[in-house]
């Protein structure tokens, strides 16, 4: 065993968020939940990096041949907070601030809300969307 330094044992350890983590297979599964979603970003300000990866993710072919009556909207801005505005198949709308999180984080919000919705629906019986 090699030694370890004391500075090393005094750090404090590193914050790692709680992601919601999804198996890759099954995020399509998850998007066939989302009725519509709404990019705000301007497309020049490095804070936006996220919501552009997360919209260059979900307009992929992938998720396109899941749900293709999902709707995508960019709205580009000058200036401004970058936003995320879902809406949902169970009449829910949700409203990201994409400005101080990561592309994943954003992800994990949006699987975990749709997982939720997939839940309820299996709970009450309902057909789920196809």
């Amino acid at each position: 065993m090699g030694k370890v330094s004391l500075a090393r044992l005094l750090r404090p350890p590193r914050r790692v968020p709680q992601l919601f983590r999804v198996p890759g297979r099954e995020t399509p599964k998850l998007f066939k939940f989302v009725t519509s979603a709404t990019f705000r970003f301007d497309p020049f300000s490095w804070e936006a990096r996220a919501i552009r990866e997360v919209w260059r993710d979900l307009s992929s072919r992938r998720y396109a041949q899941a749900n293709p009556r999902a709707k995508l909207d960019v709205e580009l801005l000058r200036g401004g907070a970058s936003t995320l505005a879902m809406s949902f198949v169970d009449g829910d709308k949700k409203v990201f601030e994409a400005d101080a999180v990561s592309a994943k984080e954003l992800l994990s919000e949006i699987w975990y809300t749709a997982f939720s919705i997939e839940f309820d629906f299996l709970k009450d019986n309902k057909p789920l969307p196809s």
